[in-house]
């Protein structure tokens, strides 16, 4: 997105959609590079899952599954099936 405002020279939100939509960059991750319906795939690196805690925020994201562990480790294993109404 800030390269994509930088392109376009302003915020004007049709300048800022077609330098979008003319994207085409490698990153550390993923080509970016939009298709017809202004989406761009990439790989799944990693899932994450909700849990609940005791805290003030009420749940915590972990990571239950990486496909480069020295990157971004996992640190939790997932909950399957998914608790219901808990």
């Amino acid at each position: 997105m800030a390269d994509a405002i930088q392109r376009a020279g302003s915020l004007d939100p049709e300048k800022v959609n077609d330098a979008l939509a003319k994207t085409d960059m490698k990153t550390i991750v993923n080509r970016v590079k939009f298709n017809a319906d202004h989406f761009n795939y990439g790989p799944v690196m990693f899932f994450g899952q909700w849990f609940k805690t005791d805290t003030p925020e009420k749940f915590e994201l972990k990571i239950v599954y990486s496909a480069n562990p020295d990157f971004a480790p996992a640190s939790a294993p997932p909950i399957f099936p998914m608790p219901y109404g808990k």
